[in-house]
């Protein structure tokens, strides 16, 4: 589901749709549909979002809040809030997805892979990926407490 501003893509993306128009295994959407969306979201296990560049991110955040794993490229909003699940240092619980750097298509294949892994050989480890993922909080909670800290602070030193 979705558009694209570039023309070859969207093109692509038409030809497809009409190469698959009588496959009930594949759904091109070209176009937003909310609801749609929200069942999208649900019925996936992963999420792929290749972003070359993503200012902020609202799409991994959706995906986990759903219980779907994003496979995220490393870029603005998604390098801010997607940790690595082979992340050095780092236990499960403070992971959430699959990030991958390079834009292309080995890259994805990395990460996909390594998910795939995850998914068929530990599922245990996935349903607890996916658990993190629907607990994680996004809301300005945290970060209106670590400014208000930070604010009164400022106020006292002066």
């Amino acid at each position: 589901m979705g558009s694209s501003p570039i023309v070859a893509i969207h093109e692509k993306f038409q030809s497809l749709k009409q190469h698959y128009i009588n496959d009930s295994n594949v759904s091109i959407n070209l176009h937003h549909q909310e609801e749609l969306a929200h069942l999208i979201y649900a019925g996936s296990d992963m999420f792929i979002i290749p972003s070359l560049f993503e200012p902020c991110g609202l799409t991994q955040m959706i995906a986990l809040k759903y219980g779907s794993i994003p496979i995220v490229r490393k870029t603005g909003g998604l390098a801010d809030t997607i940790v690595d699940v082979d992340t050095p240092g780092k236990c499960l619980s403070e992971t959430n997805g699959y990030v991958f750097e390079a834009p292309t298509s080995s890259g994805i294949e990395s990460a996909l892979d390594r998910a795939f892994s995850c998914w068929f050989e530990h599922p245990d480890i996935w349903r607890q990926l996916m658990i993190h993922g629907m607990n994680k909080d996004f809301s300005w909670n945290v970060p209106s407490d670590a400014y208000l800290k930070l604010y009164k602070s400022m106020i006292q030193s002066t």
